[in-house]
């Protein structure tokens, strides 16, 4: 096991990352509340929520799901990568109206379908955007995504606050089915964070969940399909950061030290080929992105330039500006199909 992977799993054990609450601009108006925000989603606040729990069956879960992603090393790169068998994955859509939300058409949700697919299973790697020193690392996932099902529902809620209640309130919300088989992606109107008042783009759970009752992706209407609304989010890229996370992958950038503010960068995102970050990038940065990373390793902290990579699903740039997944996420992705992985049982 690498030291980022073993490192990465005390992370998700014991880490707490706290979000900054600021005042809500929106709810309770008329205005998008997407219409200027930055990108935002809820997977530290709903993952370190599952941790706290205390349920002890998680941390055997993450060791397993970590181990399987160590049977794939050497058996994943960049040269059998194009004999891999495209991974299936049947998607039910839930999409739950309320408000001004307008109805959610099969164009729109086959829009979203072709953007998850050309970010996961490609016909040719488009490699035009991404610089020439992370080339070599971008990779195909084969993993292909097509709708099962879709289910229309009317409801009262306008405002979701990032709980359980889209998917487990059976009057407001839609009912989830068998999460096991079925990846289940909601639809809805403006989202909340439990401990934040400004609006987030979606959610999604990591595959250790050891709960079937809410194992599924969120994302707002105003960030779904390839759409003309008047924000940063019209390509469909939401889904394809969210099921990431939903396919065990972490955000590209690593938490940080409360009083000093350095970087554990042996803890990262379990991925060994995407740099160190301290921070998420937000917009269209300007390529090369290079900053000072201050890391703290074994309780001593060393400063190093490093080059950013925020044109990878996992960070929080412009849908616009994402463009990459690497070998080494690929390979954690690909692992949660193995048996006992958490998809496994997705695979059709």
């Amino acid at each position: 096991m690498t030291k980022k992977n073993l490192f990465h799993i005390l992370l998700l054990l014991t880490s707490l990352v706290s979000c900054e609450k600021t005042s809500n601009q929106f709810e309770n108006t008329n205005e998008d509340p997407y219409a200027y925000i930055q990108r935002s989603c809820g997977y530290e606040e709903i993952t370190d929520q599952d941790l706290i729990v205390k349920n002890k069956g998680q941390a055997e879960k993450i060791k397993h799901l970590e181990k399987q992603t160590e049977i794939l090393t050497g058996q994943f790169n960049k040269s059998n990568n194009k004999d891999l068998p495209v991974i299936k994955v049947p998607i039910i859509f839930h999409i739950v109206r309320s408000g001004d939300m307008p109805k959610i058409s099969k164009e729109i949700i086959q829009s979203q379908i072709n953007a998850l697919n050309d970010a996961y299973n490609p016909k040719k790697l488009d490699k035009s955007n991404i610089p020439d020193e992370f080339k070599d690392l971008m990779a195909n996932p084969k993993i292909e995504f097509f709708t099962h099902k879709i289910i229309n529902k009317e409801s009262n809620i306008i405002n979701w606050h990032k709980t359980e209640e889209l998917i487990k309130n059976p009057k407001e919300g839609s009912k989830i089915i068998e999460p096991k088989k079925y990846l289940n992606v909601y639809v809805c109107n403006t989202i909340y964070g439990t401990n934040s008042d400004n609006p987030i783009l979606g959610y999604a759970w990591n595959p250790y969940k050891t709960r079937d009752s809410n194992d599924g992706v969120v994302v707002t209407y105003k960030a779904f399909g390839r759409h003309n609304f008047k924000n940063d989010y019209t390509q469909g890229k939401t889904l394809v950061h969210e099921i990431g996370h939903y396919l065990n992958l972490s955000h590209i950038w690593g938490p940080n030290d409360k009083k000093s503010g350095a970087t554990y960068c042996q803890l990262g995102d379990g991925v060994d080929d995407t740099p160190n970050a301290s921070n998420p990038n937000y917009d269209c940065p300007s390529y090369p992105l290079i900053k000072d990373i201050v890391c703290k390793i074994s309780g001593k902290e060393e400063v190093y330039q490093t080059s950013l990579m925020f044109m990878n699903y996992m960070d929080y740039v412009n849908d616009e500006c994402m463009h990459m997944f690497t070998f080494g996420q690929v390979e954690r992705m690909r692992a949660t199909f193995k048996p006992g992985g958490g998809r496994d049982r997705l695979i059709k």
